[in-house]
């Protein structure tokens, strides 16, 4: 029913002259008007965002349903402030148009949901601009939620997506997070307005992705899922000089990321890192852990999907040897050829490196080794179909992965910043 929402939409966005790109910006203004209209239902209000309703604005008050639509989207952008410029307009014109998409969202409850829609129209959007020509392709949902609860987060910690095209990981962690709220013995009634939920929402979700759109695609997830979107940056990640980014250096708890992968990077930017210094080009899958490392805390840690080759290969030795003389190595998961085939991508093999930043003298332990057959669907098919096994889901329920999760819990005692953060975290409860 969502993909068929999302079909139709653009079907009737490309009637009235919009596509490609121009369609996704008006797309995801009238996502934040009916975002905003089902928040205030929500709140017992009245949803506006009705034919009905619409009709009825249009003969009480003369005007056009393209200018009723814009006073909606007016109220939208003043509760959801930063997403658009107060001066950005719905640009539809045709009411008969306007009038099929608002009857086309009257089934569906945009507020609160419990799926990821934006991860929808990422796919119907932007697989195509994506594919090949900036490394990017959407994360599975499967990939997704297998990283959040394999990096083991806690109520409080700065999580970062440095490049986080349609804000999977952050949506999926922000998720994780009000759960275990809740699980503390907070109602999700309250979680609102708690001081907790805004303490997270303000300070611990940070996101960056060099597109516009896919930046404004996170925060309305990010509005769809509670708050959050207040941390969320428009910028090139491989740029240090006048980033906002750089403001975070130092201060992340935890990465969680598919970066761009294996593009040529070139320009000043290099100077700053040491696989780009004194070059005129550098892979960005080595200088997007660079700068992971700069942004992450000691004793932060990353958990990153790669290329399996630079895990593998004899000729990428020397960045095994920055791995080694750099990070901590907790942990590494061998994922099947083609994840990513149904999704726009190549069959090429990758791994999700889990890397710790030492803290103080740490030294270089055991590593948990996990190889993975199945994720849930069909990876050898260029078409997304669901099939029963999936070892990701099976990892997380071993016994193994249980004694994992202690000894990297009790290992954070070790580490100040947790006992005080758990100290500050007993307080909002």
């Amino acid at each position: 029913k969502v993909n068929n929402l999302i079909i139709k939409n653009e079907t009737y966005h490309r009637e009235e002259g919009y596509d490609g790109e121009r369609a996704f910006v008006e797309l995801s203004k009238i996502l934040l008007t009916k975002i905003n209209e089902d928040k205030r239902f929500a709140e017992g209000k009245i949803s506006r965002f009705e034919k009905k309703i619409v009709l009825d604005l249009e003969g009480k008050t003369n005007k056009k349903v393209s200018s009723i639509l814009n006073d909606l989207f007016s109220d939208a952008k003043n509760a959801f402030k930063s997403i658009f410029s107060m001066q950005t307009k719905i640009l539809l014109e045709s009411r008969d148009i306007i009038l099929k998409i608002i009857e086309l969202y009257e089934p569906f409850i945009l507020y609160r949901l419990d799926f990821d829609l934006f991860g929808i129209v990422y796919e119907k959007f932007f697989a195509d601009i994506f594919k090949g020509e900036t490394g990017k392709f959407f994360t599975p949902r499967e990939i997704v939620d297998f990283m959040v609860e394999f990096a083991d987060l806690e109520i409080g910690e700065k999580i970062c997506d440095p490049s986080c095209g349609s804000g999977g990981f952050l949506t999926r962690a922000y998720k994780n997070l009000r759960a275990q709220i809740t699980d503390l013995g907070i109602n999700e009634e309250d979680l609102e307005n708690h001081d907790l939920i805004k303490f997270i929402e303000s300070q611990c979700i940070i996101g960056n992705d060099i597109d516009p759109h896919l930046v404004t695609l996170t925060k309305l997830s990010m509005v769809i899922h509670g708050d959050g979107w207040n941390n969320i940056y428009q910028s090139d990640v491989f740029r240090i000089e006048n980033s906002p980014l750089t403001d975070w250096h130092g201060g992340i708890d935890v990465i969680l990321a598919n970066p761009p992968f294996s593009i040529t990077i070139s320009g000043d930017k290099l100077k700053h890192y040491q696989f780009g210094k004194n070059k005129k080009e550098a892979i960005s899958d080595l200088l997007f852990i660079e700068r992971c490392y700069k942004l992450l805390r000691e004793g932060g840690r990353m958990l990153v999907v790669l290329p399996s080759g630079w895990a593998n290969n004899p000729d990428s030795q020397y960045f095994r040897n920055y791995i080694y003389k750099k990070w901590i190595e907790i942990a590494t998961v061998s994922l099947p050829e083609g994840v990513f085939k149904p999704f726009g991508g190549s069959g090429a093999k990758t791994v999700i490196l889990y890397l710790k930043k030492p803290l103080n003298s740490e030294k270089q332990g055991d590593v948990l080794k996990i190889n993975i057959s199945h994720v849930g669907y069909d990876h050898r098919s260029k078409l997304y179909k669901k099939v029963p096994k999936n070892d990701l889901n099976m990892v997380l329920q071993t016994t193994e992965f249980i004694k994992f999760k202690h000894k990297i819990y009790f290992d954070r005692e070790k580490d100040r910043r947790y006992r005080e953060l758990r100290k500050r975290i007993s307080k909002f409860c």
